[in-house]
């Protein structure tokens, strides 16, 4: 289970994309991933407020403007 407002989340991905879409008007390659994370303290010291655990991870990435 996973503790996030699904209009939220929905609306920041497709933010995302539609920037990326709009970034590579002659093409590229756009990747949406998505991962289980398992966090300990030294990952998690660097960010106020978070305890270590089980997260899930959201990663998108392009190739900017080129064909690929």
């Amino acid at each position: 289970m996973v503790k996030v407002d699904p209009g939220q989340m929905e609306q920041v991905v497709m933010n995302l994309v539609v920037n990326a879409k709009d970034a590579m008007p002659r093409g590229g390659k756009l990747f949406v991933e998505t991962a289980n994370a398992e966090l300990n303290e030294e990952d998690v010291r660097p960010h106020a407020g978070m305890i270590p655990g089980a997260y899930v991870l959201l990663s998108i990435t392009d190739t900017g403007d080129r064909d690929e």
